[in-house]
């Protein structure tokens, strides 16, 4: 299971802003935002009192980021390995179970509409340090 996002910087013909200023605050935005994504999804809600279910935090430790740039595509991916967490779709995937919902965890929906918030005006805000 994984959340991507992608950013292409297209060159212009004669460059009104420095490409690598701008690939280079496009990374760190997009960097940034996976970064509070990998945080958010290792945040576990409380234990319900009824639960005799003994956490071993491997869901937290199944998160993993990439971010890299190639060719003026910027791309950000925040990842949670199967091989760790084998049920981690159950308890935050799309088809998160209800019972996982109702205890209060975030599920890759929620968390795409959370790290949408202002990435737009970020993005842009780094575009722009990269005029000349």
């Amino acid at each position: 299971m994984s959340l991507s996002v992608k950013v292409e910087v297209i060159a212009l013909k004669e460059p009104l802003m420095d490409e690598g200023k701008v690939v280079s605050g496009l990374t760190k935005v997009l960097s940034d935002t996976v970064m509070e994504g990998k945080r958010m999804m290792q945040t576990y809600p409380d234990r319900p009192p009824y639960s005799q279910y003994r956490r071993t935090r491997m869901l937290a430790k199944s998160w993993s980021t990439k971010v890299g740039e190639t060719g003026g595509v910027v791309q950000a991916t925040l990842v949670s390995n199967p091989n760790i967490a084998p049920y981690n779709e159950q308890v935050v995937g799309e088809t998160q179970e209800a019972i996982f919902k109702q205890i209060g965890w975030m599920n890759v929906t929620r968390l795409a509409k959370e790290l949408d918030k202002g990435l737009a005006e970020r993005a842009q805000n780094a575009v722009n340090g990269g005029a000349t």
